[in-house]
This record gives C-alpha cells, structure tokens and sequence, in this order.
C-alpha cells in the first residue's frame, strides 16, 4: 500500500467546486421532494441557509417558488422547471411518452452537468428497452446495468462523457431520471 511521506494513507478528496456542486444538487433535491411542498417557507429558508454555508456564504438564490437560479462565484445551478434545460445535449434520448416533472442545469468551475425528471405510463420494461436501443442508436456504450425491487440503472459513455439513467416503478407510472455531464 502506498502512503505519504507522513505515514499515513492517502486520501483522494474532490475539488472544492466539486464537492460544493454536490452539496448544492443534495440540498435541492431536499427542497424539491421536501421543502417545496411539506416544508414550504421553512424549508427554503433552511436550503438556502445550508447552500450560503456550503459555499462559504457567497451564493446568490433566486427561488420563485417552483423553480429557481443558484449562482456562486464557481457557476451556477438552475432547478425546478417543467421543461428540458436549453443546453440539454441532442445525443441524450428523452422519453416522448411522459411529461417533464424537474430540470435542473449546472455550470461549476466549467464542469457542466444535466438532469431531467421524466413521469410517464409505460412500464418499467418498455421504458428500459427503448432506452437500450435509443442510447445505442445515439452513439452511447452501455458500461453498466443493475435491477432491484423493480428499478434499473443504467450507466453509458460516449466520447469521455458519462450518462446515468434510473427507471422506477411506482403507483403514479414509471419515473425515469437522467443525469448527463458536459
């Protein structure tokens, strides 16, 4: 094994606009699922307070409510809205037989990233098997797939550029989300 020179072990650690783009992703999904609608004020509140002490208090939040603009001095984070990013890459396939329940779009430090919310009718097994033919279609290497308790996740690559789809089933339909960098 190796260690450094003090004799203890390495430790890999993140860039801090990584590990801030992290937090501020994990606080809005807290506001998203929670705080938009159980929380309400409160919980905004308490998002924005976690994200000024995440980034050192150099944030702005711009929150209507529904959907909003998280800007640092390392980039910004818009969430909430019922509609793909503008930027969403036209090689990544979205499902046409659902509507769109969340967007988000991030810049930090130059390090994009993209997700989407999809809730559509359609089963589980119909949605996995479109998606293993469009992402194909689309130039992308499936590099991963794992099933449980009626959920699959699906990791692809293309061209140094990563893609994590999860398809779950649930009373409502099946809720598909997609996370893409660059």
């Amino acid at each position: 094994m190796d260690t450094n020179t003090s004799g203890n072990m390495p430790q890999a650690s993140a860039p801090k606009s990584k590990k801030n783009l992290i937090i501020i992703i994990l606080v809005l999904l807290v506001v998203l699922f929670l705080g938009g609608k159980v929380l309400g004020f409160l919980g905004r509140n308490a998002a924005e307070q976690a994200i000024k002490q995440a980034t050192g208090g150099n944030v702005d939040v711009n929150n209507n409510g529904t959907s909003g603009t998280i800007t640092t001095k390392d980039g910004s984070v818009t969430y909430g809205t019922n509609s793909l990013p503008t930027d969403w890459p036209t090689d990544v396939p979205v499902y046409t037989n659902g509507t769109i329940q969340y967007s988000a779009s991030s810049n930090q430090s130059g390090q994009t990233g993209k997700a989407v919310v999809i809730l559509s009718p359609d089963s589980v097994a119909t949605v996995k098997s479109y998606y293993t033919g469009a992402l194909a279609t689309n130039g992308w290497t499936i590099s991963g797939t794992q099933e449980a308790n009626g959920a699959t996740v699906i990791v692809a690559e293309k061209s140094g550029r990563n893609l994590s789809l999860s398809i779950v089933g649930s009373s409502n339909g099946t809720q598909i989300t997609i996370g893409t960098d660059k």
